[in-house]
């Protein structure tokens, strides 16, 4: 059943305002859930209607019935479509970082406390939903909902939330999520030049050290001796970050965007991202310019993404964990 746009935009600005937030985890409450009656149980309303009129105008005691049965059976599967949302644990709601062009994935974790398994659960952004999941008593899942490809930079989803139709399809009972910002990482060049400081490439990337300069923090290796670990960080954050030096005849290696190669932005930001994994792949301390923006030299998952993240977000603002 297609709803008129100003009834939709009422229920939008009105759902948004109990919408769950982002600290997580949650379990909905009563006043989180709305529930309305779909296109067939409209119908099956209007029958139940007409069987009642029937029924008074003729004093038939089996359309009488008919009628209450078919009333009953309404009434029920409204308080078992809530049911399945009542109560229901969200432990976390993710999209991961993405490249251009491809299809981001939201993820949203849950958890059934109850003793009865909870059917026809489906996540859904705007008009876009996801397949119904079945989750049983005592057990977590995920419900993922594939999105539709975008360009790089910060994206939102606003109109998020979950369903459920179960059973019947009578009514459609739902909560709506607060926004959820994602990451979208620009396309890797296809035909990229080799990173510059790397497989014997000494362009204009590169920087010569000093023996013993400071390069940077890189990941910890086991077997690291402990004056190569940098304990401040440590003491700061918690996670194990060794010092990395610059030895006689090695270069500090710089990805840097004014020496890359590229007629426009996004093509110098394409041709970075490929840089960036590359070197990545290398095994070696590496670091990224952008104008008015430095990410210290490191390597590591961590340290490539956020390097990606930069040029996701160029020219900025870079602030947030996004």
């Amino acid at each position: 059943m297609r709803v008129p746009y100003f009834l939709r935009h009422w229920m939008d600005r009105t759902t948004s305002r109990r919408s769950v937030g982002n600290d997580w985890p949650v379990a909905l409450a009563n006043r989180q859930i709305f529930i309305l009656p779909s296109g067939f149980g409209m119908t099956a309303a209007g029958a139940a209607l007409t069987l009642l009129l029937v029924a008074l105008n003729y004093q038939s005691s089996p359309v009488f019935l008919l009628a209450f049965f078919l009333g009953s059976l309404l009434q029920t599967a409204m308080v078992i479509t809530h049911q399945h949302l009542r109560g229901l644990v969200i432990n976390d709601v993710t999209v991961d970082p993405v490249f251009a062009g491809e299809s981001p994935r939201l993820r949203i974790r849950l958890s059934n406390q109850r003793r009865r398994a909870r059917h026809g659960l489906q996540c859904y952004n705007g008009e876009h939903s996801s397949k119904c999941l079945t989750l049983q008593p005592g057990s977590t899942e995920d419900l993922a909902l594939s999105l539709p490809a975008s360009g790089r930079g910060r994206q939102r989803l606003e109109r998020l939330g979950l369903a459920c139709m179960e059973p019947f399809g009578t009514f459609r009972a739902w909560s709506r999520l607060h926004p959820v910002d994602y990451i979208v990482y620009p396309s890797p060049a296809a035909n990229a030049p080799p990173p510059p400081g790397f497989a014997g490439h000494n362009g204009p990337g590169t920087t010569h050290a000093q023996p013993d300069d400071f390069a940077g923090l890189a990941s910890y290796r086991p077997g690291d001796r402990p004056g190569q670990i940098a304990w401040h960080v440590y003491a700061r954050s918690g996670e194990l970050e060794r010092k990395h030096f610059a030895s006689d005849g090695t270069s500090t290696r710089w990805l840097d965007f004014n020496a890359t190669p590229g007629t426009t932005t996004e093509n110098r930001l394409s041709i970075l991202t490929s840089w960036c994994i590359a070197a990545e792949h290398a095994q070696q301390p590496w670091g990224l310019r952008l104008p008015g923006h430095r990410i210290a030299p490191g390597n590591g998952p961590r340290h490539l993404a956020t390097c990606l993240r930069a040029l996701a977000l160029f020219p900025g603002p870079y602030g947030g964990n996004g």
